[in-house]
């Protein structure tokens, strides 16, 4: 029997539910509440899925996320330390000394060889905590996680320009665009909400290291170094606002990302993905859509929500990637092979980007139309 698909309505209020039932009691959020590599709390997706719940009014459990940030970061200040002294001495520092991008759900860690070298997070985390404030005007939060802020600066100061896994938890020895677009947001967000001109100083050297990168072409690279592309530089607009979303680089860049990376509306990461023979992914095409929605492009924005609201399952559930016309269909068995048809959805931060998407749809409509 074949089911149901459910409507918009009931895609958002799925969407809803599932990002609070799964909220663990401390603040954090599963990546994935069904499938084991995901059932963590990465600290960049937990950030998005706290972002979504506030702009639906969840105002205390955005709070209890940001507390639980306070509380797990200012628990690896030792570990902050560590790496600080052994960077000044031009000292080895392994994979596992550096702060992670996935924690337990109580913030604890545990050994593990998952790509945890990842700066992009703890950028996300502090533009997360200027949303927060915007909305709510709670500035009493700023004194209390004033610690866990100033730390999570300090440690970002010193691993920023280190290659580092990029937010695909691939690509360990490169430097990319995508992270330092966290970075630099996230250190604008902490210099705007403690007018600190230092951290805003901090946040230009990470900008201009991103203009350096501009290739002859005149578009942003996936890497650093001048390579390639990923769907993933609309960050450097959305939601970090590092560059302007008229900026002729950026639009350059959609130009680009639009002639190699779409097929009928869904959007692939970057031109050589092999996971899963390379497939589209619904929190690209809300990334997107929230970047046509501040160009103004309502109906294109509606196009790709569309798409993503069609690869959704009877329960609700967005897949973390539609294979259906892959980029090198001869790699999507191995990955069959080894986690099955599909990562067990609900992926919560893709739920949560839909939420983000639709309700930046829903303003920037009644704008235009008015």
């Amino acid at each position: 029997m074949k089911h149901m698909k459910l409507n918009r309505t009931q895609l958002i209020e799925k969407s809803l539910e599932l990002l609070k039932k799964y909220q663990h009691e401390t603040g954090s959020f599963p990546a994935s509440p069904n499938f084991d590599e995901f059932r963590y709390c990465f600290l960049r997706d937990a950030s998005f899925c706290a972002y979504a719940l506030l702009l639906y009014g969840e105002v205390e459990r955005c709070r209890k996320f940001l507390e639980w940030c306070h509380r797990t970061i200012l628990s690896q200040s030792d570990k902050v330390e560590t790496i600080r002294k052994k960077a000044s001495g031009s000292d080895y520092i392994s994979l596992n000394e550096f702060l992670p991008v996935r924690y337990e759900l109580d913030g604890t860690l545990k050994d593990s060889d998952w790509p945890n070298f990842q700066i992009d997070c703890y950028g996300t985390w502090l533009w997360c905590l200027e949303e927060y404030v915007k909305i709510t005007k709670d500035e009493q939060i700023l004194i209390e996680l004033e610690s866990s802020v100033n730390l999570t600066i300090s440690y970002l100061k010193t691993v920023w320009t280190f290659a580092s896994f990029d937010c695909w938890e691939e690509h360990q020895y490169r430097r990319h665009t995508s992270s330092l677009a966290c970075v630099a947001g996230g250190l604008a967000s902490a210099s705007r909400l403690y007018q600190d001109e230092n951290f805003g100083r901090f946040s230009e050297a990470v900008k201009k290291a991103l203009s350096d990168s501009i290739t002859g072409e005149g578009i942003f690279p996936k890497f650093l170094s001048g390579e390639d592309i990923d769907t993933s530089f609309l960050w450097l607009s959305v939601p970090f606002n590092v560059f302007n979303s008229k900026d002729a680089t950026m639009l350059a860049t959609l130009k680009e990302i639009e002639s190699r990376l779409i097929i009928d509306n869904g959007v692939y990461r970057y031109p050589n993905d092999t996971y899963y023979g390379g497939g589209r992914w619904p929190l690209l095409n809300s990334f997107l859509a929230w970047y046509k929605i501040k160009l103004g492009k309502i109906e294109e924005a509606e196009e790709l929500i569309k798409w993503t609201e069609s690869v959704a399952d009877e329960n609700g559930f967005f897949p973390e990637n539609n294979y259906d016309v892959p980029l090198f269909p001869e790699h999507t068995q191995k990955w069959i092979d080894k986690w099955g048809a599909h990562v067990t959805p609900p992926l919560l931060w893709t739920q949560a980007m839909y939420l983000i998407a639709q309700y930046h749809l829903e303003k920037g409509s009644s704008k235009f139309i008015g």
